[in-house]
């Protein structure tokens, strides 16, 4: 069962270096590794000297690394202007006294005690850690001023006087003792800046610029969870971000990653916002289309029944842990980094976000019980317990996994030397963790977490509406003659969110013409169909105030019939092949629709018609012959078969006159006519 509680591990969170590069404290611009090396002086002093042998104490800054003498002091390099941390340990790593250096310069004096290891403990803590000089400074300064970084002093002098390897041994008092001083921290500055941070949404400046067209609609218009999507202008829209954290961005053509600019603690270390971070893209939207939809994932702790975990698909739960474990990451973890490492990150979130790939996380996403854990802690609300727990994965992963290391180093512009590896190992050894309650987080800190007011997943729409208007008319004839077509049906397409809804189908008059009024205006799509016809469509571009023309033309359908004539002549003496042999008249007759007629012939038994679609009377016909004939159905998909062979049979006619002269006297007594129907 995880409890609702924020659990970081600093010495785990250390060695996420092996993995991430150091964050640049100068908003998103990244940091220069040109660093001048300076020599320091130092003295380590311990509460119970005599506990200690100098001739086992190593001291490490960096990358560098000093053997004191035996009184305790020490000199060592280090990189110059940039956060440092001083760490003396003995042979198996296991750190002693620490000292935190903001600004390490040549021949200045360190001073490893109890109190700057009570100091060190605190400022390491992620959600604490800058690695700015400046920053670092202010953080240093704010903690002096608390009384239980005393308290935090007093209890390691004792502990140890006892044990001088105190810090390598997990004691709960300790981590309370620490818990205190750093909620302390959180809770040290003034109320100001909540007011400040409230009245942050929907108070981005405002672009004051003309637009050159009519803008699309956006909802919501305003900045929710601490982002804002605004037309910028043609198809390039523009992603702000309010928060200090990552998110993963889907358009209906892109991804994209949207990172915070600035530190994620300007807002309370600074009291004062940063400049939202800004990141462009291009969609098209067309009015009267479907809704353009972009959405942006990631880790959001906002206590309202929508912003519910288990309503999201598996897909977008997916895009929220991408985006959610680079902010774990790349925003908090990274300060420890640098410190501990005394190095700046080369690059900085800008050019991050166009290297860093969504498929970088897959080892992380793709197993299946990394996930149930952290999910687990989202439905308990608990972030910064998952964000701890996800750290130590990560660093499991990194430390078994040199190529994966190489691979993420080189995409955040910093090496880790074999020196840096040590310290951060050492660091490792020093189980003291901050437990803070989520409820006890001040609102300050947490919304500038992007904690407490943001979403796991924030969806813009994005639409135009119409505002001009035009009209569309034209003809639909037969394509062979160009006669109009009465009765065909006209559909217009493209104009379905018309708010004036005008009719969008229409029926051709006697003559073939129709008409469209109020269309709205860009590129529309009219269709016109009719049984016995095939259907066409065209495109039209609808003019404000203006009527355009729109003319189709429909083939009639058609199908092929093929068949035979027989002779029954043939047939009736066995000869083969039985066709008639010559020219045969072959008319079809429309049954009903259009009664239309079509002429042809057969040569030598055989025939092929092309007819339009619909029911037919098929006949053969010759002068000596009877006709045959049968019916037949010609479909839109193809041709048709005949139902059977067409048969003529002879129809011969005899007529004559017959005399009958029956007393031989010259005279015809008898007149006889003959006639014949059928011989």
């Amino acid at each position: 069962m995880i409890d609702n509680v924020r659990v970081f591990s600093l010495a785990a969170l250390t060695l996420a270096a092996l993995v991430f590069a150091v964050h640049c404290s100068e908003k998103d611009k990244g940091t220069t590794p040109t660093q001048q090396v300076v020599e320091m002086n130092g003295a380590l002093s311990f509460p119970d000297p005599d506990a200690v042998d100098m001739a086992e104490v190593s001291v490490g800054f960096g990358d560098y690394e000093s053997l004191p003498d035996s009184a305790g002091s020490f000199r060592i390099k280090g990189n110059g202007g940039v956060v440092g941390v001083a760490m003396a340990y003995t042979a198996e790593s296991v750190p002693m006294l620490m000292q935190v250096c903001p600004n390490p310069s040549q021949n200045q004096q360190l001073d490893l005690t109890v109190r700057s290891t009570a100091m060190a403990l605190a400022f390491l803590d992620p959600l604490i850690c800058l690695a700015n000089p400046t920053d670092a400074t202010l953080i240093i300064q704010r903690l002096e001023g608390l009384t239980e970084l005393d308290d935090l002093e007093d209890l390691l002098a004792d502990k140890l006087s006892i044990n001088p390897l105190a810090l390598g041994v997990e004691d709960a008092e300790i981590d309370s003792t620490l818990s205190r001083l750093a909620m302390a921290y959180f809770n040290s500055y003034p109320e100001d800046v909540s007011r400040k941070l409230a009245s942050l949404t929907g108070a981005l400046p405002q672009d004051t610029r003309k637009p050159t067209a009519d803008p699309p609609e956006i909802d919501p218009s305003y900045t929710f969870g601490g982002l804002k999507l605004t037309w910028e202008g043609g198809s390039t829209y523009k992603i702000t971000n309010s928060y200090g954290r990552w998110c993963y961005c889907c358009t209906p053509t892109d991804t994209l990653f949207i990172f915070p600019n600035g530190d994620m603690l300007d807002w309370i270390v600074k009291d004062r916002p940063f400049p939202p971070s800004e990141r462009n893209f291009h969609m098209s939207v067309v009015a009267g289309k479907d809704t353009a939809r972009v959405n942006l994932f990631g880790y959001g702790f906002w206590s309202n029944p929508t912003n519910n975990w288990d309503n999201l698909t598996p897909e977008e739960k997916s895009l929220a842990h991408i985006g959610g474990i680079t902010t774990v990451v790349m925003e908090l973890f990274t300060q420890v980094v640098s410190a501990v490492c005394n190095v700046p990150r080369a690059f900085g979130n800008e050019k991050v976000a166009q290297l860093w790939k969504k498929s970088g996380w897959d080892f992380l996403v793709s197993d299946s019980r990394v996930i149930q854990r952290i999910e687990a802690y989202i439905r308990a609300n608990n972030p910064t317990g998952c964000a701890w727990w996800l750290t130590k994965q990560v660093i499991s992963r990194a430390v078994t996994s040199a190529e994966y290391r190489a691979t993420l180093a080189q995409m955040a512009g910093i090496t880790l030397t074999d020196g840096m590896l040590k310290k951060l190992g050492g660091w490792l050894l020093v189980p003291a963790k901050v437990v803070i309650a989520s409820n006890n987080l001040s609102s300050v800190f947490k919304t500038v977490l992007g904690l407490s007011d943001s979403y796991h997943a924030t969806r813009f729409k994005v639409w135009r509406d119409f505002t001009a208007f035009g009209a569309i008319s034209g003809q639909v004839a037969t394509k062979s003659n160009g006669v109009g077509i009465q009765g065909a049906i006209v559909k217009i397409t493209g104009d379905e969110n018309n708010p004036l809804n005008p009719p969008h189908e229409k029926t051709t008059d006697a003559q073939g013409y129709f008409r469209f009024e109020n269309i709205g205006v860009g590129e529309r799509s009219i269709t016109a169909s009719k049984t016995g016809y095939n259907s066409a469509t065209v495109g039209v571009t609808v003019v404000e105030n203006k009527t355009v023309t729109a003319n189709l033309q429909l083939e009639v359908q058609s199908g092929g019939l093929s068949g035979k004539v027989l002779n029954d002549i043939y047939t009736h003496n066995s000869v083969s092949p039985a066709n008639f042999t010559g020219t045969v008249d072959i008319t079809a007759n429309e049954i009903g629709g259009q009664h239309r007629v079509s002429n042809s012939f057969a040569f030598d038994g055989t025939f092929s018609l092309n007819l339009p679609v619909g029911s037919w009377w098929v006949v053969a016909s010759h002068d000596d012959y009877k006709p045959d004939s049968f019916s037949v159905v010609i479909p839109a998909d193809g041709n048709a078969s005949p139902p059977r062979d067409l048969a003529l049979v002879p129809d011969p006619v005899m007529t004559g006159q017959i005399y009958i002269n029956t007393d031989n006297q010259g005279s015809y007594e008898l007149n006889f006519t003959l006639n014949l129907s059928q011989v």
